[in-house]
């Protein structure tokens, strides 16, 4: 269900983005999905009623790489 959910995420960051994703351990990729799902994105795991535009996924990863 997690490769789901990063699938989805893939989906919406550039391209520079998700090769850097790639790269991470899967635990960080799993912890960039807590913080997704923290912050409004819609990875469809719980998060009824999310508006999955409330986050931009780019700056999220930004902010996630600086964390």
């Amino acid at each position: 269900m997690a490769m789901e959910a990063l699938s989805k995420l893939m989906d919406q960051i550039s391209p520079d983005h998700q090769d850097w994703v790639n790269s991470l351990p899967r635990e960080r990729q799993l912890e960039l999905l807590k913080m997704w799902e923290d912050h409004g994105g819609n990875t469809e795991l719980g998060n009824i009623g999310t508006d999955s535009n409330s986050v931009d996924p780019d700056a999220l990863i930004e902010k996630f790489r600086k964390h």
